[in-house]
């Protein structure tokens, strides 16, 4: 079929997928279109490609059960195009189709898939970090990770030292919305299961954490518990570190969080 043609239903199925929202399952039920879905993603097309994924993130958002069969095909095929890394679009997609299925399925049903998908996502930073252009790539696959963190703290938290860097170096440039907040509770639960992944990227994680600002009422306790447990470790650096804070950041970290020297 032409790709075009191919790409625009995909798109229209995925736009009846989000009005419907709840009761599209019962459409589903009915005739699961789902079905062609992961052949379409193996399509080399990048344009059918990106529209597939987005399809697929968007039946994870409103409608996960029909999605549930095809997904020991469809993960492992989002960390493929991951890895291949053949645009930005089907990468954001890819990215995004993850972190919408891994909260709707949980720890248990990812944790075969927990390993592949975090060292694709990986690879995307690691590729990309010296990339300015993809800052909102590199942005939307910190919050995946988040997402990943919030659904099991222990599994991601294994690989957190191989991101954890220029995820918080990523994370405090990215607008503080819902999505940010929940990547955050991700960050705690990887950085409680690992806390040795961020002791190379101490002061990066304390930008990282004052640039939540307002504090979300839920996380308050968490940060200020990852703050203190990491300030000692700076030990006399501390003062050094803090003059060369932002001073924005100073005025959180001594405000908020009574961390002036």
């Amino acid at each position: 079929p032409d790709r075009e043609v191919v790409a625009a239903s995909l798109d229209l199925l995925a736009s009846i997928v989000e009005g419907l929202q709840g009761r599209a399952a019962e459409v589903l039920a009915e005739r699961n279109f789902i079905a062609v879905v992961p052949p379409v993603l193996r399509n080399t097309t990048l344009q059918v490609r990106q529209s597939a994924f987005a399809l697929v993130g968007d039946c994870a958002r409103f409608c996960i059960d029909p999605l549930r069969p095809f997904l020991p095909e469809i993960i492992p095929l989002c960390a493929t195009a991951l890895r291949e890394h053949t645009s930005a679009t089907v990468s954001n997609n890819a990215s995004w189709a993850i972190g919408e299925i891994c909260v709707k399925v949980g720890e248990e049903y990812m944790a075969p898939f927990m390993e592949d998908v975090l060292q694709a996502l990986i690879s995307v930073l690691q590729r990309q970090r010296c990339v300015p252009q993809q800052q909102l790539l590199m942005q939307n696959i910190c919050i995946t990770l988040g997402r990943l963190g919030v659904v099991s703290g222990p599994l991601a938290g294994k690989a957190f030292g191989d991101f954890a860097q220029v995820w918080c170096e990523t994370m405090t440039c990215t607008r503080n919305d819902w999505e940010k907040t929940t990547a955050f509770v991700g960050l705690t639960k990887m950085v409680q299961a690992n806390p040795q992944a961020c002791m190379g990227c101490i002061p990066q994680l304390f930008v990282a954490i004052c640039s939540c600002y307002p504090v979300p009422p839920p996380m308050a306790a968490g940060f200020v518990e990852i703050l203190n447990n990491y300030k000692p470790y700076l030990g006399a650096d501390w003062q050094t570190t803090y003059a060369r804070l932002p001073q924005d950041v100073q005025w959180v970290a001594k405000t908020v969080y009574n961390l002036a020297p």
